[in-house]
């Protein structure tokens, strides 16, 4: 596997820079091992989350950047989101996420995205803007 590939995959697992910063506004503050790199546009991942944690240079660092995984749980335990990706039955190859408020209610995150993951950070941001 090229560098270059493997930096895609490894990218796809954590939430882009917009949903960082959205998470932040809205009360993330769950240790991270990745951050964004303002300066350079790129994400930074430590194999430390004691430097994540102690930034003490903002205008270098910019948010601690989770995986979708921990939004998405971060979401489910503070927030009682639930998120779910499913296969689109309609169009082989595309996802599409929803977002259960507590137990009752089924919000559409978005329909027809070509990965997972794409799905996954749709639903992530649809929280972020619509239900907080």
């Amino acid at each position: 596997m090229e560098k270059e590939e493997a930096l895609k995959i490894l990218r796809e697992d954590y939430v882009s820079f917009e949903t960082a910063k959205l998470l932040k506004e809205k009360g993330f503050d769950e240790p991270c091992y990745a951050y964004w790199n303002e300066d350079e546009n790129r994400l930074i991942v430590s194999q430390s989350m004691y430097a994540i944690r102690n930034i003490t240079n903002p205008c270098f660092f910019g948010p601690a950047v989770p995986t979708l995984q921990m939004a998405m749980k971060w979401l489910r335990e503070i927030h009682n989101f639930h998120i779910w990706v499913e296969p689109n039955h309609d169009k082989e190859g595309l996802y599409n996420a929803h977002v259960k408020v507590g137990w009752w209610s089924n919000n559409w995150a978005g329909i027809g995205y070509n990965t997972h993951e794409k799905a996954c950070e749709a639903a992530i941001k649809y929280c972020l803007e619509n239900l907080i």
